[in-house]
């Protein structure tokens, strides 16, 4: 496993983009879900490496709803911002947004939550930098984040008792 050094700097957010090309377009010339899923979780990477200085992992990732279909040619901005840490993991929301050739305005193609955690070179997971709201607005987002941590952990235990009801 080759070895990279990542500086923490304790940047919450990050901005990309991408341009919708052949690979990954289907049969009708609309972006698949799996190469949508794929920018997004590039993205959450990108971020979350940016702020903690680590290697990390996706554990987790919220229900995506795509809202808008993206046609091949179409340039796509990827926003990602840190809303929550924990001792070694952080949530990173994203949004995905398209500018359509001949409009004015910008529509919000998908946006979601992933869970990720740093981890050092032999896989094990590191303490990450612990997030400071600096403003009314990460405020929020902390304070929502806090919310979406604790149902997804009712929803997993929920899972949990009914998996345990399964006959595979």
């Amino acid at each position: 496993m080759e070895h990279r050094e990542y500086i923490p700097t304790g940047i919450k957010e990050f901005k990309g983009t991408a341009q919708v090309t052949k690979g990954m377009v289907d049969q009708f010339g609309f972006i698949t879900a799996g190469d949508m899923f794929k920018l997004l979780d590039l993205t959450a990477h990108a971020c979350a490496r940016r702020y903690c200085g680590q290697a990390v992992q996706t554990i987790q990732i919220d229900p995506l709803e795509f809202r808008k279909r993206v046609k091949l040619g179409d340039r796509l901005t990827m926003l990602a911002t840190v809303n929550i840490t924990g001792e070694t993991s952080m949530e990173i929301g994203l949004k995905v947004v398209n500018k359509p050739e001949g409009v004015d305005f910008e529509e919000t193609i998908v946006t979601g939550f992933f869970s990720l955690v740093a981890i050092d070179d032999r896989g094990k997971p590191v303490k990450v930098l612990p997030l400071k709201p600096s403003n009314d607005s990460e405020e929020q987002r902390l304070e929502l984040a806090r919310l979406r941590r604790q149902a997804r952990k009712e929803y997993s235990t929920k899972m949990t008792e009914l998996n345990r009801l399964m006959s595979y």
